[in-house]
């Protein structure tokens, strides 16, 4: 009998058997590598739908291997793969493919990624028995019809190939221009620029037809402010992109430009991409008749550095005067800045960034998404009140707009305490600032010192006296507990309403709660939680809060650049119908109280104009409650809770200004005030090209104004009248 009979294997069969082990242990060991390094995709999930078509599709790998080359493919359904620019960051271990052209609306696209490395004969046999790609399909989504109401002033025009063009609505809310339209880009037409004194192009290019009928509407009186303009429409301006970009840089105001001497004393931070602009060497922009657009030369309203004090000289914002109206280029796309100094770097979302579990909102910033020696400037509401300036002076017709806070305040602070099982706290706070409040105070005036107390599960206060509390207008709700730890977005979601549901039982008297602030403010995702959170029926979220305190270094400010509530937005464009409102004001920040408190608010009430409602953070551990209470006080600062503001600002955004009409130096328009803004203020532009104001009338009655100058601008201030006003300007042309 052979040798090895008795096993039934042949010398050729151990031969054959030892190849197939090592086989096995090559693939062991290629799975292992391939589990270790699996390709996750970040955006868009599988089978995903409402994707916008100018996303930029993320993809994270578990691990890197050196020499390992990627590759990408995109197709529409039935279709060819289409052309893209693929980003490798392997020390973030982040793929980033970009569409070279927007995708269709309403199309469904498969997206794959493959990875290859330079491997042996053998490894590279198993290789191509391995699957060596993987793939995501996902729908775009469809494009929207846009927003046309009666007699706007302003126009957003709206384009496929920018995911933030929606947040310019919200933009122009939160700065009290409620007198846009939007319109997506594919429904534009000449016919429309008739109804409009401004347009802002969220777009980068217009189709080559349109650009005389708007040069004209320029030289008639219009004013175009477009953003990250390619070279076809930067021609305009006799401007040109240098070939290069930054993903971040600063923005400084120059000095002598009225619309922005405000903001000349300090630098603002743009997150994003940023066009380096040029002077075209040879002009030669020549869209209507034989002529050039202007023979100026553009000026440049601000200016780029590459740090704080590196100008690069060349223009963040530029500006031409072209026969009556204006053209104004901004080299980045200022929604999406926004947003990224609002919320933080997406591309580090999921990571405890700080070493200080769990994750919190603070580490979307930590260690250098934020210059922290601008902590203390509201960068994204500086950059926002800077477009508004630009926008407003810009423009031929005086456009009116709603002050951000009710009765012409300049800040309020939203007193918001987290109660973890105390005793008796919260009821002895209540109680001092009901005697404190002005006898019969009108809450809808913010007269009344007013509260919100979020409770810890384990929280025990007497339905009746909660009741009795509630009834004077405070506000409760429960202080979501997730024993500081994160938790998987869908065990979130589901604590979050388990104790809300138990909350609402204790106290069924109590209204939906819609605000909220997390203990340990444990966060997801760049919007996850906030997703989470609206399906929760929240609208109102506190959870983005100056932390941790060595990194603050006892600065008082603003982590998130600013101090006024914004809807999220989604990473795809899409806005959240839930507000961010960070908490600024924190007990435990390790900043000193007083001086932190005192600081902010002069800072809103004094010279700087850092106009803002601030959130606060106590616990009762300390007297912070009552610092807060004394310098509210002492700086004639109304005391709110959550959903007063919460209130005021879904009224705010919600009134409208209408039946805008500009003619001999008159202004005729309408205002429409929605529930919840009945103390709103306007501002008009205290001068205008027919002159300065003269008066003021409203449903034919004389409206008396206050003079200020707000922000560099001389305003006439006035409350807000639902109906019809007429505003005469005379007396020579504007100085």
């Amino acid at each position: 009998m052979p040798k090895n009979a008795r096993s039934g294997v042949s010398g050729l069969d151990v031969g054959a058997f030892l190849i197939c082990a090592a086989c096995a242990v090559g693939l062991v060991f290629l799975i292992a590598a391939r589990s270790s390094s699996e390709l996750v995709f970040v955006l868009p999930i599988d089978r995903t739908i409402d994707v916008h078509s100018a996303q930029a599709l993320r993809v994270r790998f578990a691990d890197f291997t050196t020499g390992e080359d990627i590759g990408a493919s995109l197709r529409k359904r039935g279709g060819e793969d289409l052309p893209l620019s693929i980003d490798i960051d392997k020390t973030r271990k982040l793929v980033t493919v970009k569409p070279m052209s927007p995708l269709e609306g309403a199309a469904e696209y498969t997206l794959c990624l493959s990875r290859a490395t330079k491997r042996s004969v053998f490894r590279q046999m198993i290789e191509d028995w391995l699957p060596s790609a993987s793939c995501t399909s996902f729908t775009t989504r469809a494009v929207a019809a846009g927003i046309h109401q009666d007699g706007a002033a302003g126009l957003i025009v709206v384009g496929t190939d920018n995911t933030y063009a929606a947040y310019y609505e919200e933009i122009l809310k939160a700065e009290g221009l409620n007198l846009f339209d939007s319109v997506a880009l594919d429904r534009f037409d000449a016919e429309m620029l008739k109804r409009y004194s401004t347009v802002v192009l969220a777009s980068s290019s217009l189709p080559s037809a349109q650009v005389p009928s708007l040069v004209e509407w320029v030289r008639a009186g219009g004013s175009l402010v477009m953003m990250r303009p390619d070279n076809d429409l930067l021609a305009l301006m006799c401007l040109e992109k240098d070939g290069t970009s930054l993903h971040q840089a600063y923005l400084r105001a120059t000095p002598g430009v009225e619309a922005v001497k405000a903001f000349a004393s300090h630098p603002l931070q743009i997150h994003g991409e940023i066009d380096r602009l040029r002077p075209r060497t040879a002009c030669e922009a020549r869209p209507v008749g034989g002529g050039g657009v202007s023979e100026q030369a553009p000026l440049t309203v601000a200016a780029l550095s590459e740090g704080a004090a590196s100008p690069l000289l060349a223009p963040a914002i530029a500006m031409l005067h072209v026969g009556q109206g204006t053209l104004t280029a901004f080299a980045y796309d200022l929604a999406r800045s926004i947003a990224y100094t609002r919320q933080g770097n997406p591309d580090w979302a999921g990571q405890d960034r700080d070493g200080q579990a769990p994750r919190r909102p603070n580490d979307l910033f930590y260690p250098d998404h934020l210059d922290r020696e601008l902590i203390g400037v509201p960068q994204a509401d500086e950059h926002q009140r800077l477009f508004a300036n630009i926008t407003l002076s810009a423009t031929a017709m005086p456009l009116p707009r709603f002050w951000y806070l009710p009765g012409d305040r300049r800040a309020a602070i939203v007193m918001v305490g987290d109660d973890h099982a105390t005793r008796n706290a919260t009821a002895t706070l209540f109680a001092k600032l009901v005697e404190l409040s002005p006898p019969n105070c009108s809450l809808k005036r913010w007269a009344c010192l007013r509260a919100t107390a979020l409770l810890t599960p384990r929280t025990e206060i007497a339905p009746a006296l909660v009741k009795a509390y509630h009834d004077q207008g405070f506000e409760f709700g429960v202080h979501v507990d997730t024993r500081c730890k994160n938790l998987e977005t869908k065990a979130l979601e589901g604590l979050l309403r388990r104790q809300m549901s138990e909350f609402r039982a204790r106290y069924p008297f109590l209204g939906r709660q819609q605000v909220q602030r997390f203990h340990c403010i444990v966060w997801n995702g760049w919007t996850e939680s906030a997703e989470v959170e609206v399906e929760a029926g929240i609208r109102f979220d506190m959870n983005y809060y100056n932390w941790p305190p060595a990194w603050l270094d006892g600065r008082p400010g603003f982590m998130t650049g600013s101090a006024l509530p914004m809807p999220f937005v989604t990473e795809d464009g899409t806005v959240l119908d839930i507000y961010q409102a960070a908490t600024q004001l924190v007990n435990e920040d390790q900043v000193p109280h007083v001086f932190g408190v005192r600081t902010m608010l002069d800072r809103a009430t004094g010279a700087d104009q850092f106009f803002g409602a601030f959130v606060t953070h106590y616990d009762f551990s300390d007297d912070y409650a009552d610092i807060l209470v004394d310098e509210a006080r002492r700086h004639n600062v109304p005391l709110i809770s959550a959903e007063q503001l919460l209130v005021w600002v879904d009224g705010r955004n919600r009134s409208r200004f209408a039946d805008l009409d500009w003619q001999d130096g008159v202004l005729r328009f309408s205002q429409r005030l929605a529930k919840g803004a009945e103390d709103a203020f306007v501002h008009l532009p205290l001068r205008a090209t027919a002159g300065q104001l003269l008066g003021v009338r409203c449903n034919g009655q004389s409206i008396a104004f206050r003079v200020q100058e707000i922000k560099g601008l001389p305003v006439a201030t006035f409350p807000a009248h639902a109906g019809d006003c007429t505003a005469t300007y005379g007396g020579g042309g504007a100085s």
